[in-house]
């Protein structure tokens, strides 16, 4: 069954810091595609603008995605890399996970069970926690 592209206002995203962890938190809710992509990158694009250097993606209540996202995502990665940044991924549901192995994505990026593991990581991953699998 093909995916129906949902509409940009059914995307809920909220930014966060932790000043802590000088993390940026960046929370997603709904369906990730090229209908609300846009809208994303944005988020992500105004966060690493703004000096983001350590970015969690909270991916817990993201129930689709698709290229269009993963797009976003990589782009993401590539300006914070000038940075010499880092993007972290956690709590990814089994379907968004799936899409990122696929992908070999997950090879990519830091992934973590939670936002607070990802939250208590170090510099490119290193913690007492490690990531799911690198």
């Amino acid at each position: 069954m093909p995916h129906e592209a949902t509409r940009p206002d059914d995307l809920v995203i909220s930014t966060h810091r932790d000043p802590t962890r000088r993390k940026t938190i960046i929370s997603i809710a709904g369906e990730l595609d090229m209908a609300t992509g846009p809208v994303f990158r944005d988020h992500l694009f105004a966060a690493i603008d703004g000096g983001a250097d350590d970015v969690v993606l909270d991916l817990a209540r993201v129930s689709f995605l698709d290229s269009a996202a993963l797009s976003v995502i990589v782009g993401g990665l590539v300006r914070i890399r000038r940075l010499d940044g880092v993007i972290r991924l956690a709590g990814c549901r089994p379907a968004v996970a799936k899409v990122l192995s696929l992908t070999s994505l997950d090879r990519v990026f830091p992934m973590y069970t939670t936002v607070t593991e990802a939250i208590a990581a170090g510099p490119e991953g290193a913690t007492g926690t490690e990531p799911m699998h690198r």
